[in-house]
């Protein structure tokens, strides 16, 4: 996305210009909200016909950090064999032959082992807490803050 501000500055020193933010979840209606607190006339625009219709509308907009894990896990090979036999039926694998899928498989198995595990959880968990506390401090809302122990 590409913000010509300069190209605006004319509609007056409070008014820095349109924009339209696509998606009105909850990261697009908050990104639309930092945008309006900062000058900008900021449209969320949603396929649609209310906010919070797609995926914000199962989580009820809840920021949550505690339960942070990555998928790769040592479990996860139990996992990936039932969908490779058949078994597993969220998971459906049908380029056996892919070279891509036999790397990027590789990858994610090296991943699962117990150490890479509690190394990439603690940077999902880092991650969540950091953007959690960007979205509090930034946008000055009055969001109630409840602190959970981490999950392991």
């Amino acid at each position: 996305m590409v913000l010509d501000t300069k190209r605006n500055s004319s509609r007056g020193p409070g008014h820095k210009g349109s924009i339209a933010v696509v998606g009105a979840g909850v990261a697009g209606v908050m990104t639309a909200y930092a945008f309006a607190k900062r000058g900008f006339k900021a449209s969320p625009i949603d396929a649609l016909s209310g906010p919070a219709q797609m995926c914000s509308r199962a989580n009820a907009g809840i920021l949550a950090v505690g339960p942070a894990k990555t998928w790769a896990s040592p479990g996860a090979l139990n996992s990936a064999v039932n969908a490779m036999v058949g078994l597993h039926r969220s998971v459906i694998v049908r380029r056996y032959l892919d070279p891509a899928l036999w790397r990027w498989g590789t990858e994610f198995l090296l991943n699962c082992r117990l150490q890479a595990h509690a190394t990439n959880t603690a940077t999902l968990q880092r991650l969540s807490r950091y953007n959690c506390e960007l979205i509090m401090r930034k946008n000055d809302m009055a969001l109630p803050r409840r602190r959970y122990a981490a999950s392991k």
